[in-house]
């Protein structure tokens, strides 16, 4: 589980410099995905407090071979942690790359959620 948590860490801390880098540049998303707007930065600071007490509780449940279920939470933990981090400190997240300009925006993190999360149904259905 040791290199599982140090890719974390590495994609976390490449997610916060690249979110330094571009916070002049991108666009401060107060929306929880895609850019829809819910500016209540509080209630996600919250919600996402009590996701990660229940990511760590589910992280200890899981056996020991299951790798893919572990990479896909690290995935999910560490973007989400960057994002959570930037609503604490910037009131919003910052996103810095984008499909269509001015509607979709996204960054790092939220790829990696998103790889994260197919990553973990898939492997949930797999077990099946």
């Amino acid at each position: 589980m040791y290199f599982p948590i140090l890719f974390g860490m590495v994609f976390f801390i490449l997610d916060r410099i690249a979110k330094h880098s571009f916070i002049h540049t991108g666009i401060c998303n107060t929306g929880i995905a895609f850019g829809m707007h819910i500016p209540q930065w509080i209630f996600f600071i919250c919600i996402g407090s009590i996701f990660f007490g229940g990511l760590i509780w589910f992280v200890k449940s899981i056996q020991t071979s299951d790798y893919i279920r572990k990479w896909a939470i690290v995935c999910i933990f560490s973007g989400a942690l960057s994002n959570l981090i930037d609503r604490a400190i910037y009131g919003c997240v910052v996103d810095y790359l984008y499909i269509i300009p001015h509607f979709i925006w996204f960054n790092i993190a939220d790829i990696f959620i998103f790889i994260g999360g197919i990553a973990f149904i898939t492997s949930y259905y797999r077990k099946k």
